[in-house]
């Protein structure tokens, strides 16, 4: 606020420049596992696509920062769920032959209608799964 009023006050002729954060908080990595379109390649099976799926990347920031604020969730959960889906998406187009990435959202309606939380839930299953594996079982 103390910034713009200064500004505002100055007879300077500029603009005044946002602050970055400086810590990595997970975005970067979620941003680069975001397909770029529906159109890829997987188990020598290539799936024609007709649109970008990554939009609007300064939204996106602003949107998944929310979500980290809220506590619900970790960056590294909001990355594996997104990898998840994809693998699913993936591997469910090549077993029906028709491309699945295509009903996926874009990158900023997956954080808004927050398409990530089945994906997060059927994570902490395997986990949960996967520890009761390796302990032995559970008596009954």
């Amino acid at each position: 606020g103390q910034e713009l009023i200064t500004f505002i006050d100055s007879k300077i002729s500029g603009k005044i420049s946002k602050k970055v954060p400086l810590e990595d908080n997970g975005f970067n990595e979620w941003w680069a596992t975001f397909p770029g379109v529906n159109q890829f390649t997987y188990k020598n099976r290539t799936f024609a696509g007709d649109r970008a799926l990554r939009i609007k990347k300064d939204d996106c920031r602003l949107k998944f920062e929310k979500i980290l604020s809220e506590g619900e969730y970790t960056s590294e959960e909001l990355i594996n769920a997104l990898k998840l889906e994809i693998e699913s998406k993936k591997e469910s187009s090549i077993k029906t032959g028709t491309n699945k990435l295509t009903y996926m959202h874009d990158s900023l309606t997956y954080l808004n209608q927050r398409d990530y939380e089945p994906f997060i839930e059927l994570l902490k299953t395997q986990q949960e799964i996967e520890q009761i594996n390796t302990i032995g079982g559970v008596d009954i």
